[in-house]
């Protein structure tokens, strides 16, 4: 399984006139929406495009020393399976905003080729989103720190410049893609 930690920093306040805005959080912005999915619940939903080897999920929240983080995986009855599934974030409203951030924690392990995992494991955004997936138009974001791949310790992903959707409500999503000779773990954790 991947380890991955997803965090989203919400958008600055565009400030009223004559108001010194207070600022708080990372990089004096506002947290807007995030989870970390410590309740071994989640408001992300899973949407599978396609399972194969008689999988029935990829995507799960699970617990680990007491910490709880999205992990997807589609290592089954001791094999590899090719597979697309995403988790989607309900829609967080970027509202009256200048500036929006997202950033995450992630964990990338057992794939049996990590040159490809800048390729499987992506995240995206959308703003038509409707509860299907594959009919959404969809912009890949550019997660600017992975993982090596080798191990389950966390990395931050750094910061992912969402500016251009302030204003404006958005999904983020999380896709993972295997194939039948690779199929390694992905966990997210601190989603703001």
């Amino acid at each position: 399984a991947l380890a991955t930690t997803l965090s989203f920093t919400s958008c600055e306040d565009v400030p009223t006139p004559y108001n010194i805005p207070t600022g708080g959080g990372e990089n004096g912005l506002k947290e807007i929406y995030s989870e970390n999915f410590d309740n071994e619940t989640t408001a992300f939903t899973f949407k599978d495009v396609t399972l194969t080897g008689g999988l029935t999920r990829v995507w799960k929240v699970a617990s680990y020393n007491n910490n709880g983080y999205l992990n997807a995986s589609a290592f089954y009855s001791d094999a590899n399976h090719a597979s697309e599934t995403w988790a989607v974030a309900p829609a967080i409203l970027l509202g009256d905003s200048k500036k929006a951030t997202l950033s995450f924690k992630h964990a990338i392990n057992k794939l049996a080729d990590v040159s490809g995992m800048k390729d499987m494991m992506t995240a995206w955004i959308s703003t038509d989103y409707t509860g299907d997936v594959r009919t959404a138009k969809w912009q890949q974001l550019v997660i600017p720190k992975y993982p090596e791949g080798v191990n389950w310790t966390f990395v931050e992903s750094g910061y992912i410049d969402l500016t251009a959707y302030c204003g404006k409500a958005v999904y983020i999503a999380f896709k993972y893609t295997s194939t039948d000779s690779n199929s390694g773990g992905w966990e997210i954790d601190n989603f703001t």
